[in-house]
This record gives structure tokens, sequence and C-alpha cells, in this order.
């Protein structure tokens, strides 16, 4: 995730603690920031994306507030595609820095250069692939664990996308045709690139609108 996704998340969490990564010694562990930064980008590329990182932080934000039980209705827009690309960028610095691991072991994995075109928004996402909402009307989501977690999507033992698990609004990044299903990522309950997602509590509701 971005330095400025978990900047926002330190406050809401009370800390970053990990688990998962190759490299740790301990189940879980509390590190800083800066330990989770990897230089995989030139200062130019990143600039190019650095609009993708606010898009999410607004998607952030409104996950927040539905956590937070504010009363009234609250209604807020993100930019489907951003988040769309966010999430493969992701997935792009996660393998790049080699720290994706599937059952304990470190994925080592090139990134296709279809892959870096859609990143960049330089050719669009082929039927079937992209942004997937894998949730059912009248889900439940639990408004205890304060967790964030991203995981990579395997098919045929090779990333094939990634799944985003934000304080329980789950979100599935598909780099491949989503036919084979790799590893249950997403259930018959899918909806490719949602419109809106409308969330309540009991002093009121919150509305995510997703503009594609």
């Amino acid at each position: 995730m971005s330095r400025a996704l978990l900047r926002r998340i330190e406050p809401a969490t009370g800390g970053i603690y990990v688990r998962g990564f190759p490299w740790q010694k301990k189940t879980v562990e509390q590190v800083g920031i800066s330990s989770l930064a990897a230089n995989v980008l030139c200062k130019r590329h990143n600039s190019q994306l650095s609009g993708l990182d606010g898009e999410a932080l607004r998607l952030v934000d409104l996950i927040e507030r539905w956590h937070s039980r504010e009363p009234g209705v609250f209604a807020g827009t993100v930019c489907g595609e951003k988040i769309e690309r966010y999430l493969l960028k992701v997935l792009c610095g996660a393998l790049a820095a080699r720290s994706a691991c599937a059952q304990g072991a470190r994925i080592i994995s090139g990134i296709p250069d279809r892959w870096t075109d859609l990143l960049f928004g330089d050719s669009p996402f082929p039927a079937g692939w992209g942004l997937y909402l894998n949730a059912h009307v009248g889900d439940r989501w639990d408004n205890d664990p304060r967790t964030y977690s991203v995981a990579p999507v395997l098919l045929n033992a090779e990333p094939a996308g990634l799944c985003a698990v934000l304080r329980g609004f789950r979100l599935v990044l598909l780099m491949a045709d989503p036919g084979p299903n790799p590893e249950g990522a997403v259930d018959s309950g899918r909806i490719r690139h949602p419109k809106c997602i409308e969330a309540n509590h009991p002093h009121g509701q919150v509305s995510i609108r997703f503009l594609w």
C-alpha cells in the first residue's frame, strides 16, 4: 500500500501491525511506515500515479466514516477506474519488491508488459478483467477488526490479481479471465465495476458511488 494510505490507516487502527510478509520473524509485528516502503518507481512514473493514491484515500475515508457510526446520511464518489489501477499498482509494487507470498513462500514473478500498459492507462482493461465487489445485498460487515489487508490471487501458481480487504470491505482485482475463478477469489455474487454501495448502521447510512 502507498505511504499516504498507511499514514491514513495508522491512527484509525492504533498502529501498523503486519503479518504475512516473507521477511517476518514473528507472526505479527509492529513496524514503522518507512520499513514498508519499497522504491520501485522512478520520480516521473511515481508522479504519474500519485493521483491513484488520492482516490484510494477517498475510498478509505468513506469506509472509515461508516465505521465511525456518525449520525445521518453521507454520500461520496470515487473514480472506479482509478481504484482499479491503484490495486494494480499495489500488486505490481509487491511483485517488484518481492514482498508478496503465498502459503509462506515468496512469490518470484515478473510483471507482464500488458499490466504496465493498463497501470499507466495506455490501454483499457480487457473484458472480464478489473475490479470486482465480492458481496451480496444484506451482507453484514464486521465493525470489530481494524484491519486492512492485500493478498495476491493465484492461477496455476502465477499471480492473477489481488484481493484487498478494507475493514471488511472486500474488493478483488482480476488480471485474468474470471471464468476459472482463481482460488475462489470471487463467488457467485461477484459484481464487476460496481456502481454504488450503500452501507447502513444504527444511526444512518454511507453511500459510496463508483464512477466509470
